[in-house]
């Protein structure tokens, strides 16, 4: 089936190319059922592209960024809170939401105060056993780091000493043969000059 947009029509499409067309294609019969004006004129927005050259921006000016703001804690403020020696930190960081809910009055009771009590200890047993077992596997992780490195290096070390020696017997090579070259041609000078010594006797003996 030949391409239609390879054509210009100044009519409706002819029967033949539809033909090979499906009836139940939409476009085509809204095509058909068009009815001919001669050749159809090019869009404004086209005509406007095909004239200028430029294809017009869309949409209005886009507004500037708003910074973005938050609140960055200094770097030693988890670590105050982690590892404090005292509890007042963990009371602040750890206890607000089981004490959002309690009234002042109830706060003086005996029994609030001693299951506040039991439930600060618990929680700052827990908290520092949390703490502890993640020092523990940081320092495992950074020495497991270490390790690595250090046979990293040893083995980088074990590459730059192979190469050095393997540098030192390629210049070596290179020297014995560039001597055996130089001695190769001393000899064939030698033995040049005395062929053209020999052959100068000779001619010479010819002459005479």
């Amino acid at each position: 089936m030949p391409d239609l947009q390879n054509f210009e029509f100044l009519g409706s499409i002819p029967e033949v190319m539809l033909e090979n067309v499906l009836v139940t294609n939409a476009i085509t019969r809204a095509y058909w059922k068009s009815p001919s004006s001669g050749v159809r004129p090019v869009p404004a927005e086209l005509r406007k592209i095909i004239d200028t050259g430029k294809i017009p921006k869309r949409g209005g000016k886009r507004k500037p960024k708003e910074p973005f703001s938050c609140y960055v804690p200094p770097l030693n403020e988890d670590t105050d809170i982690m590892f404090a020696d005292d509890q007042e930190p963990i009371d602040d960081f750890v206890f607000q939401p089981f004490t959002a809910n309690i009234d002042s009055d109830d706060e003086e009771t005996p029994m609030t105060k001693a299951m506040m009590e039991l439930l600060r200890s618990t929680i700052a047993k827990d908290f520092r056993t949390s703490s502890d077992k993640n020092v523990a596997d940081a320092n495992k992780v950074i020495e497991g780091l270490q390790i690595s490195l250090q046979a990293e290096k040893e083995a980088l070390s074990s590459l730059r000493f192979r190469i050095q020696c393997d540098n030192v017997d390629l210049h070596t090579s290179f020297s014995k043969r560039i001597f055996r070259l130089q001695n190769s041609l001393a000899a064939e000078n030698r033995i040049m000059d005395a062929v053209a010594e020999q052959t100068q006797k000779t001619t010479c003996y010819k002459k005479y």
